[in-house]
């Protein structure tokens, strides 16, 4: 619901100019996500849920742990990626302004594989509340946290593709708060 919410407001900030800046950046956003998180936190609570069930809970924890590793060094990886080659990915579009979009949201790649991690660890502990609540935190962070940032830089006078990138922020910054409360709740 709150996606849904998000781009008649977002529209009306920004108008069709600037969504089309964010929503390019959001495209290949899409991708790097689907390419650093594609089956390996299902596979992660797979593994996970039948060590629990055999006891073997000390076991789980080094899994997560590993797995974690590995998350981060994907995510990183494709952070990295996105940032660099975000001019050349924009050109290559044919929307060179949006390069500052996909700068914007290129660390929600790094922070989508932690989350993973986390969601991957409390699915296969058979905890579905922390998963839902960190869905909920980026999905909020996109539509409160993207609309105000899109409305600041507007305010300041910023230009739009400025604009959007401020907008893709939210995001970013939703993804950060939601693997925090993870990272808390995996402590707790």
């Amino acid at each position: 619901l709150c996606g849904l919410f998000l781009k008649v407001p977002l529209t009306n900030t920004l108008g069709d100019s600037g969504m089309a800046y964010f929503n390019l950046a959001y495209a290949v956003y899409k991708w790097f996500y689907m390419i650093s998180t594609a089956g390996l936190p299902v596979a992660m609570s797979v593994l996970i849920s039948a060590l629990e069930a055999e006891g073997r809970g000390r076991e789980s924890g080094r899994v997560f742990r590993v797995s974690l590793c590995l998350f981060a060094a994907v995510g990183g990886i494709g952070t990295l990626l996105l940032w660099g080659l975000s001019s050349p990915f924009a050109a290559l579009l044919g929307s060179p302004l949006s390069a500052a979009c996909m700068r914007a949201i290129s660390p929600t790649v790094f922070l989508i594989c932690l989350s993973s991690a986390f969601r991957g660890y409390f699915q296969g502990k058979r905890q579905m509340l922390p998963t839902a609540l960190s869905q909920v935190m980026e999905a909020a962070g996109k539509l409160f946290l993207g609309l105000a940032f899109a409305g600041l830089a507007l305010s300041r006078g910023e230009t739009l593709p400025v604009a959007a990138a401020y907008a893709v922020l939210g995001l970013t910054v939703g993804t950060a708060l939601s693997v925090v409360y993870l990272l808390c709740h995996k402590t707790l």
